[in-house]
């Protein structure tokens, strides 16, 4: 979960200043104790909360909902990491979703940050 949502925060933040890099992790482990595969159920309970991130930012009209998002994401990326402090392993089908989330949330989050055309 760490990872999907650090990786989509990151991803919508564009250009605005990224938070403190999380604590560097322990030592990889051996290759025989590979992190388990994200479940579908797990996966998709965490595309519909960012799903639901990314449509809040596409919605917002000023800079002061754009950062009510970014703050509400950052706290539950933040609890998820909490409850699921293992970093799973997802799969190419996985990877690809977290992306285009990622970046459509990144797409919206420009119009304040600068990014892009059109300006809010």
């Amino acid at each position: 979960m760490k990872s999907i949502a650090i990786v989509l925060f990151f991803a919508a933040c564009g250009g605005s200043t990224p938070p403190p890099a999380p604590p560097t992790p322990p030592p990889a482990a051996p290759a025989d104790a590979a992190a388990p595969v994200a479940s579908a159920s797990w996966f998709d309970d965490a595309m519909v909360k960012m799903r639901g991130f990314s449509d809040a930012m596409c919605a917002c009209k000023d800079m002061e909902c754009a950062k009510k998002v970014g703050t509400d994401m950052s706290a539950w990326g933040a609890q998820m990491e909490k409850e699921h402090p293992e970093q799973p392993k997802l799969t190419e089908e996985q990877n690809k979703t977290a992306a285009e989330i990622g970046q459509k949330m990144s797409e919206c989050m420009n119009k304040f940050t600068g990014g892009g055309a059109g300006g809010g």
